[in-house]
């Protein structure tokens, strides 16, 4: 769990990183919205959490936990880290690797987790065990940023509205590995590049954890992983 540990790291910096091979928010070519890509056929790797009750990712991933408790319920997955716990996390790891194209991988939040010391992110696996494209919520004050190879990309605040889907996808150009934002999981906006030869699958996961102890941790909601709504 290295690479998490430096995403802790970066989390802490509010801006934003001028890297070679990195284009970021603010740049007017990556500003406009874009529209994605129409829902054709089933992704490999898809969930709309409606089986109550049931195994957390069951039939695509595996329900990755500890000292947390995980539940399906009202269509969607939450997460709620035990109380005065140093570490923990809750989530899912997919089994299958997917490939990464300009339809790329999202995810709908309608709960983040609040507090403090509490952390919430959605990753793609590059395949070699240490790179990741990953969005990462940060409970105490950061927001939301988008990290690619280590480095900070980009950073919005989280919006209940406006931030609700989050995608990671490969650029039109097969240049870079992007992330977006959207409201409605239609038109989205980037927040900046990566640009890099992107990998051609991924494995994805989500994760909500504490990186400290919370004597009262709040409970966030995935709702949907990577189906149109």
């Amino acid at each position: 769990m290295k690479w998490a540990l430096a995403a802790l790291a970066l989390a802490g910096c509010d801006r934003l990183f001028g890297l070679n091979g990195i284009r970021v928010h603010g740049d007017a070519a990556l500003d406009a919205p874009v529209d994605a890509p129409s829902c054709v056929g089933v992704p490999l790797v898809a969930d709309t959490f409606d089986n109550t009750g049931g195994t957390p990712c069951m039939g695509w991933g595996n329900d990755d936990h500890f000292m947390s408790t995980d539940v399906v319920a009202g269509g969607s997955l939450a997460i709620t880290p035990d109380p005065d716990v140093t570490t923990t996390r809750g989530g899912c790891e997919a089994s299958v690797r997917t490939p990464l194209t300009t339809t790329g991988v999202f995810v709908e939040v309608t709960q983040p987790a609040t507090g403090a010391d509490e952390y919430m992110y959605f990753a793609i696996d590059w395949g070699d065990g240490v790179t990741r494209s990953t969005w990462f919520w940060n409970a105490s004050g950061t927001g939301i940023l988008f990290q690619s190879r280590g480095a900070t990309i980009g950073s919005t605040a989280f919006d209940p509205v406006s931030t609700r889907w989050l995608r990671i996808r490969a650029a039109d150009d097969g240049g870079g590995v992007v992330g977006d934002y959207s409201s409605d999981a239609e038109h989205w906006t980037t927040i900046g590049e990566d640009q890099v030869t992107p990998p051609a699958t991924v494995g994805v996961e989500f994760l909500d954890g504490t990186f400290a102890p919370e004597a009262a941790p709040s409970t966030a909601r995935f709702d949907t992983l990577d189906v149109c709504p």
